[in-house]
């Protein structure tokens, strides 16, 4: 079976995979790069506005693939739900800062 690496960037950073995984194909080195990605993200998000990852599979020193996802929080000014320690201007309908 072959060994893959998966190589993660978080932005520009880029951590080498020096141990690496068998997987009987690229297939199957796909769905665990998709995996990881989502674990990955899972525990980043939530720490940020804006962040793009992704996860590049390669064999020996050739890239064979790149899984990326690209997460954006922006506020919607009319949207009546609130966010934590803030209230909602109702003349305007707009989140306004304690």
């Amino acid at each position: 079976m072959p060994i893959y690496f998966f190589d993660t960037r978080d932005g520009v950073d880029l951590d080498l995979d020096e141990v690496g995984l068998d997987c009987p194909d690229l297939a199957a080195a796909r769905f665990e790069a998709a995996r990881g990605l989502a674990d990955l993200a899972r525990d980043l998000i939530p720490q940020c506005t804006r962040r793009e990852f992704s996860i590049e599979v390669r064999e020996g020193r050739s890239t064979l693939l790149k899984v990326s996802i690209l997460f954006e929080f922006s506020r919607v000014h009319n949207c009546l739900e609130l966010i934590p320690n803030e209230r909602l201007c109702k003349s305007r309908r707009s989140v306004c800062p304690d």
